[in-house]
Order: C-alpha cells, then sequence, then structure tokens
C-alpha cells in the first residue's frame, strides 16, 4: 500500500515523514527529489503465530511511504498523488514563522479546505482535458465507438457538478462508470487521514481538529533521536505517545484492507488486501505462480489459532479448503494450494 504525506507549505511534511519512517531527513528545504521508505506496520497476531513454532523470520505487513518535496512544482506532485492508495495530510497547528502562504494564523480547518480545493482544481482539469481528446478522437471515428460516447457522457455529467464543488464520492454511479472514473486517480475520490502536526507548548492541551491524529513532529523527531531507554522517559514527561503506530493502523482502516497471513519453514508473513479481495487473487500478491496455477486454499481462522493454542491443531480440526472466490477474512492464516 502506497502513502503520500502531503499539505501545504510550512505544515511539517518532512517531519511527520521521518517520525514516521524513523529517516533523518532534512527539514525546510526545497529538494526535488522525493523519499521513499519501506515502513513496517507491527500485528500482534503475526507474532503470536511465530511464537508457535519461531521459524527464522517473521516478516510484518509494510506501507510504502513517500515525502513529496517542497520544490517539486504542483502538477508534478499531483501527478504522483493520483499513483497513491491513501493521501496523508499534514496540518499545521504548531506556531511559528508564518503559518501558510498569505495566512498569518494558524487555522488547519481553512488549510484542509484550501488543500481540498486545489485537489477539486486539478482533478476538473483533468477531465476537462480527456474530455477535450474525447471529443477530437469522436470526429475523427464513427459514432458507433460507445464506449468513447459512455465516457463522454459520464463526464459531461459530472463536470458541472465537480465545479459546484459536490463530492464525486457522493454521486451515483453504475459500476463500470465508478470504475472508469477511480481509473483516472482522481485525488478527491482518494482516501485521507489528517494529522495535526502541533507543537511542543501544546503538549498539555492539544489541539483538535475533525478526526485527525495530532502529531507532535518537532518534538518526536528530536525524541526519537535519544537513546531507547531515554525515549519513554521524555514521553511520559511531555505526557505524549509517540503518533506512528496510530498513523500506521488508522492507514489501514482508512485503506479497508484486511491482513492474512502465510506460514512456512523459513518465515511467518503478513499480508494486505482491500477488502473483498478473492482467495485466487490473494494468491497473485504472494506469487503470479500461485495465481495462475491456483487450486485451493487451506485457511484457518486466528481467532481458531488462538482458541486451540497449535497452528498445527488448528489446522487439523478447524481448518478448511476454500475455492478461487472465497473472500479473504482479516486474520486469515492461509496456505495456497497450487499447480506450478
Amino acid at each position: 500500500m502506497k502513502l503520500a504525506v502531503t499539505g501545504l507549505p510550512r505544515s511539517g511534511k518532512t517531519t511527520v515523514f521521518n517520525i514516521l519512517t524513523g529517516r533523518s531527513e532534512e527539514v525546510g528545504t526545497y529538494a526535488t527529489k522525493t523519499t521513499v521508505a519501506l515502513v513496517p506496520v507491527p500485528d500482534s497476531r503475526l507474532d503470536r503465530i511465530w511464537e508457535d513454532y519461531k521459524p527464522p523470520k517473521r516478516v510484518h505487513p509494510t506501507l510504502l511511504v513517500h515525502d513529496l518535496p517542497p520544490g517539486m512544482k504542483e502538477t508534478e506532485s499531483f501527478a504522483l498523488l493520483r499513483e497513491m492508495d491513501l493521501l496523508l495530510i499534514v496540518l499545521r497547528a504548531f506556531e511559528g514563522e508564518t503559518a501558510s502562504p498569505g495566512r498569518p494564523e494558524l487555522d488547519p480547518a481553512a488549510d484542509a479546505a484550501e488543500f481540498q480545493t486545489r485537489l477539486a482544481l486539478a482533478d476538473m482539469q483533468l477531465v476537462e482535458k480527456r474530455l477535450e481528446r474525447l471529443e477530437k478522437q469522436l470526429k475523427r471515428h464513427s459514432p458507433e465507438h460507445e464506449t468513447e460516447l459512455k465516457e463522454q457522457e459520464l463526464l459531461r455529467r459530472l463536470l458541472p457538478l465537480m465545479e459546484e464543488g459536490h463530492q464525486l464520492s457522493d454521486f451515483e454511479m453504475a459500476s463500470e462508470e465508478e470504475k472508469l472514473v477511480r481509473n483516472y486517480g482522481l485525488l478527491t475520490l482518494k482516501p485521507v487521514l489528517y494529522v495535526l502536526n502541533a507543537g511542543e507548548e501544546q503538549a498539555q492541551s492539544p489541539p483538535q481538529y475533525d478526526d485527525a491524529v495530532v502529531a507532535f513532529g518537532k518534538l518526536e523527531m528530536e525524541i526519537c533521536e535519544l537513546p531507547g531507554d531515554e525515549q519513554q522517559t521524555y514521553l511520559s514527561e511531555y505526557c505524549i505517545s509517540k503518533c506512528a503506530p496510530e498513523v500506521k493502523s488508522r492507514s489501514y482502516k482508512t485503506l479497508n484492507v484486511v491482513t492474512f497471513f502465510t506460514t512456512g519453514d523459513d518465515e511467518v508473513r503478513g499480508w494486505t488486501v482491500v477488502a473483498g479481495t478473492t482467495a485466487r487473487e490473494a494468491a497473485g500478491k504472494i506469487h503470479s505462480d500461485m495465481q495462475k496455477g491456483f487450486i485451493k486454499a487451506q485457511v484457518v481462522s486466528y481467532e481458531k489459532f488462538v482458541e486451540i493454542g497449535s497452528l498445527k491443531e488448528a489446522r487439523a480440526s478447524a481448518g478448511r479448503l476454500e475455492g478461487k472466490d472465497y473472500l479473504l477474512q482479516d486474520g486469515d492464516i492461509v496456505t495456497i494450494r497450487f499447480s506450478p
């Protein structure tokens, strides 16, 4: 799953990226290169499965976190955001230099609205350009091009709604229309998680905005540079906790993903797929050959494993064979049977 840390200038995006990833990227620069980090998402269920027979490795699910450089052009930045699964929008709540260009006072709600407006304008430009291309294509071809005609009709309905500020997620579309729209990578349809970046002086009375995760970016980054045994002392002194675990878990909830587990002699591994993924599709997540030669999936639930206490016994007494159309459930422990 791919996540981008984004937001308005001077909101502390790179600081939040650093505390999520454990990196030490320089803040306050105008770099033009995107920074990417693969971040594990701890899952206590995977640790419990690993304890059953302790293979050499345990591999937690991961998030691929992108920090978009402030020196990048907005058009290029938004093009990258279209490739993301989740937008982590940082809102400034700490005092200091001018909060946002043209806005001297701190106002996270106004910043959120402004950034969403920028995303909406970028989406409208994309739809307008696509309509122009369709019109040119249809002039060159016969009117029997049904697919292009349907796409044109859909976009002509959507564009006025977008111009009026309506959310496309509230607009009723047929399944094929919804798929078409999502293929555009429209930014206003991306799942969003807000992070409210607060200052050290606000630790005793944290600010609030909507359902945002509160981070004390600069303070947390300084604490993370301390030896491990000192970090908890300072966190307790300021009465705060690290925001990274909450951001990671909330990201998965926002993305509506389920986690399943595979086991082997060498490792226990957690995998994430969007809710509604079939067993055959999930097999392809592990290896393309497994999807091509899929036969059955042997499944036992994590709850049954914990109840019985042994994975081997749980598979023997509570395991079941599922076909290619079985929908993976969160916590499933899966073994794929396939023909190489």
